[in-house]
């Protein structure tokens, strides 16, 4: 019989099997922990670090690159993932309701080089997604921080906390 459900194991074994590195946001006062994480008994698809900066997430994902991988399903995937924020705030939706996604691309530092996220956001709306193809990986990023920050290789994944301290 299996013990019980163990999420940092989880976390934990997931970083064993991925065999690719993880990235992360790097930011003036934040602290990066454990974020979500998609695998199989075989291989880790992809694991997720969140970088936390005062109240506000930057979440990083790396993804192992898929030799099948269709680049037009991720974009729409990415999408959803800013769509429904604005959708999803306290109180009455205010009707009709409009949302427009435009594309939104940045330029990031990936360990120490300028790469460029192919991104969108919700026009009028601080939330922004993006992703960059590195070698054989994909690195996704989520966030509304407005702030300045960079990615970079997290030296040792199986380290991160799963809360900032203190929480």
């Amino acid at each position: 019989m299996e013990g019980p459900f163990d999420p940092r194991q989880q976390w934990l074994d997931a970083v064993e099997r991925a065999g690719f590195p993880v990235y992360a946001a790097v930011a003036d006062g934040g602290v990066a922990i454990t974020g979500g994480m998609g695998s199989d008994p075989d291989a880790t698809r992809h694991l997720g670090v969140d970088t936390i900066v005062g109240d506000t997430t930057i979440s990083v994902d790396t993804s192992r690159r898929p030799a099948d991988g269709d680049p037009d399903l991720r974009r729409q995937m990415m999408a959803m993932g800013i769509v429904h924020q604005p959708l999803l705030r306290p109180g009455p939706l205010p009707l009709p309701f409009t949302i427009t996604v435009v594309g939104d691309d940045r330029t990031i530092p990936v360990d120490g080089a300028d790469r460029v996220f192919a991104g969108m956001r919700v026009e009028g709306e601080p939330a922004w997604a993006g992703e960059c193809e590195l070698d054989d990986v994909i690195v996704r990023v989520e966030t509304a921080f407005d702030g300045p920050f960079v990615i970079g290789t997290v030296p040792d994944p199986a380290l991160l906390p799963e809360t900032p301290p203190g929480h």
